[in-house]
């Protein structure tokens, strides 16, 4: 999944991690966390930082909840991008990809509902859609 950072919601994330489904959204300015492990990042490359952390009260059941920080720097835009993911295995430009080619996907659907004149989807599934 990938979604924008107005759905955060920590809690929300722990549950999408134990039903094994793997997200990227970008990560709020304010948010309070633990760096757990710090990766070693390119030198030279857009790669700024490559963390796993924890959130701060947010263990449960005895089970600790990590995730992964990824702040790349966007040339073209000049400003830093913080990517928040529970998937520790994807190297950093990936997870960073995920997150930007989610905007081409915005894009299809405003086109869509522009040429189309669709105002509402009838049904959410791929043979509706």
């Amino acid at each position: 999944m990938v979604f924008d950072r107005g759905y955060i919601d920590y809690q929300w994330f722990v549950e999408l991690t134990r039903q094994g489904v793997y997200w990227v959204t970008r990560l709020k300015d304010n948010a309070d966390y633990l760096v757990v492990e710090r990766r070693p990042v390119p030198a030279g490359g857009k790669v700024l930082a490559d963390e796993v952390i924890s959130f701060y009260g947010l263990p449960g059941e005895g089970r600790e909840y990590f995730f992964r920080r990824v702040e790349i720097y966007d040339a073209e835009q000049q400003r830093r991008l913080v990517f928040l993911s529970n998937h520790l295995q994807f190297g950093p430009t990936t997870v960073a990809a995920i997150y930007t080619e989610r905007w081409q996907v915005e894009l299809f659907f405003k086109a869509l509902k522009q040429l189309c004149k669709i105002k509402t989807f009838v049904g959410t599934s791929a043979n509706a859609v």
